[in-house]
C-alpha cells in the first residue's frame, strides 16, 4: 500500500489510545491520525502521511509531554517498535490493558496478574538480521517498517539471553543477506539459536555455529534456509526448554510456540488448571503445543484428549507426559476436526488468529465449562460472543501482563453452560 507524504508538518495532541497501542492524535487542521510511540496528553509536532485509509502521524518534536509520560528503561525506544509504552505510566497500562479484556467478556471483573519484572523477563525473543560483506545488523524492526533497528543491547531480554547477543552477532558476521535470528533457553538453562535465513548460507557460517556449541556458550544452534525449509542443520541440543512449575522443564521445539515469560507461564498455567476443575473430569485440550498447560490437567483429569497440530510439538507433548508418567489421548491434527466423544471440560490456547474455525466442533461436545487461553483480546472477543450465542455465560476473567512495556495483553476466560 503507498502512502504519502504531505511534505508538511502539523502541531497535535494525542487523546486517546486506539488499537495496537497506538494514540489517536487530533491535528489543528481538524484531521485525526494515528501515531506510535505516543502517549495520551502528549502535545507536539507531527510530519503526517496518508494511505487510501487511514492518517498515520510521527512525531518530529515532542512540546508537551503528558503527565503519563515516563522516562524509558530502554535508549533505543525512540527507534525500535518493539515497546511503544515503555515511555507510559505502568498504572495507566495496566488499566488499559484491563479494560481491554473486560471489553472482550463483556463487562465481567477482571483479576490482574502483573509482571514481577518490567526488564529481564524475556525468554525468547526473535531479531532480524541482515549481512552485508561481514558487516552484521541485529535487532528489532522499526514500527511498519522492514528497517532494522540495530541493538548491542535489549534491557528486556533475560541476563542469559542478553549476555549471548554478542556471540550471536560474532557468528553472524559469516552469514549472507537476511533472515531471523531466534534465540531461547535451551538445556541446563544454556541459550539456544536458531537462523532461519532467506538464502542459502556458507559453510563458514555452519562452522561458527557449530562453535557456539563446542566452545560451551550455546546448548545448541540450528538452520534452516529459505521458508518451505530447503536444508537445515542441527548442532547439540537444539529443542527448547520451558518451566513446568514441577522440578524438571518441559522439553519444546526448535520452533514451536511457547510463552515468553515465565512468571506469568506459570501464572497463567496454574489459572487454567484452577478455573477448569479437571479432577475427576473429562477433558478435552486444543492447541495443545508442547504441553505448557496439558500436565496440570493431565495430572487429575479422569480422562484427558489433546489436540495438537505441529508434529515436532506432538513428539514433545507425548515427551513430556511420558516423563512425568501422566496419562493423555495426543492426537496430531487441526482442533477443528477434533473428537467430538462427551466431555466435562474444553481448555483450549488458540494463536492469534482465535479460535473461529474449532468452536463448532467442540460445541457438539457439550461441555460443562470452556477455558479459554488468548493473546489477542479482539479475536478473544469475536470468539466469546460465539459462545454467548450458544448458551454459555462467562464467569470468570483474568489479564495477563505478559509483555510489560507493550499493549499486548493475555487472558484467561471461563464459561459455563447455562
Amino acid at each position: 500500500m503507498s502512502r504519502r507524504d504531505t511534505s508538511k508538518t502539523s502541531r497535535g495532541t494525542a487523546i486517546r489510545w486506539g488499537s495496537g497501542g497506538d494514540a489517536l492524535v487530533r491535528l489543528t487542521d481538524g484531521r485525526e491520525a494515528w501515531a506510535h510511540g505516543v502517549v495520551p496528553g502528549d502535545v507536539a509536532t507531527f510530519r503526517v502521511q496518508t494511505t487510501s485509509n487511514r492518517v498515520f502521524a510521527s512525531m518530529e518534536k515532542l512540546e508537551t509531554p503528558s503527565d503519563d509520560r515516563v522516562p524509558a528503561a530502554c535508549v533505543h525506544v525512540d527507534r525500535c517498535g518493539g515497546c511503544p509504552w515503555m515511555v507510559v505510566d505502568p498504572k495507566v497500562t495496566e488499566a488499559a490493558k484491563r479494560e481491554a479484556v473486560r471489553r472482550l467478556a463483556g463487562g465481567s471483573d477482571v483479576a490482574w496478574f502483573p509482571s514481577p519484572n518490567a526488564t529481564g523477563y524475556r525468554r525468547r525473543a526473535r531479531l532480524a538480521f541482515e549481512t552485508r560483506r561481514g558487516v552484521v545488523s541485529l535487532g528489532y524492526h522499526a514500527h511498519r517498517s522492514h528497517r532494522i533497528v540495530d541493538v548491542d543491547s535489549c534491557v528486556i531480554l533475560d541476563d542469559v539471553l542478553a549476555a549471548s547477543l554478542g556471540a550471536v552477532r560474532e557468528a553472524l558476521q559469516f552469514a549472507v543477506g537476511s533472515g531471523e535470528a531466534r534465540l531461547a533457553r535451551g538445556a541446563n538453562g544454556a541459550p539456544t539459536l536458531f537462523v532461519v535465513a532467506e538464502t542459502a548460507q556458507p559453510s563458514t557460517l555452519y562452522d561458527a555455529l557449530r562453535a557456539l556449541v563446542e566452545d560451551g556458550r550455546f546448548a545448541g544452534t540450528s538452520v534452516l534456509v529459505g521458508t518451505a525449509g530447503t536444508s537445515a542443520a542441527v548442532f547439540g541440543d537444539a529443542e527448547e526448554r520451558t518451566p513446568s512449575g514441577d522440578v524438571e522443564p518441559l522439553l519444546g521445539t526448535r520452533d514451536g510456540f511457547s510463552q515468553a515469560n515465565d512468571a506469568i507461564a506459570l501464572a497463567m498455567a496454574s489459572t487454567v488448571r484452577e478455573w477448569a476443575e479437571p479432577s475427576g473430569a473429562r477433558v478435552l485440550e486444543l492447541y495443545a503445543g508442547h504441553g505448557h498447560l496439558t500436565m496440570g490437567l493431565a495430572a487429575t483429569a479422569a480422562r484427558l484428549t489433546a489436540v495438537e497440530v505441529a508434529k515436532d510439538a506432538v513428539r514433545a507433548l507425548r515427551i513430556n507426559l511420558a516423563r512425568r508418567g501422566l496419562a493423555a489421548t495426543v492426537i496430531e491434527g487441526d482442533a477443528a476436526a477434533a473428537p467430538i466423544d462427551p466431555v466435562d471440560v474444553v481448555v483450549l490456547d488458540p494463536p492469534r488468529t482465535g479460535a473461529e474455525s474449532a468452536i463448532p466442533r467442540f460445541l457438539l461436545a457439550r461441555p460443562a465449562r470452556i477455558v479459554m487461553a488468548s493473546c489477542d483480546p479482539r479475536t478473544a472477543g469475536r470468539d466469546v460472543k460465539t459462545l454467548l450465542a450458544a448458551g454459555y455465560q462467562v464467569s470468570r476473567v483474568a489479564a495477563f501482563d505478559m509483555f510489560p512495556g507493550t499493549p499486548h495483553v493475555e487472558s484467561v476466560v471461563r464459561l459455563d453452560r447455562r
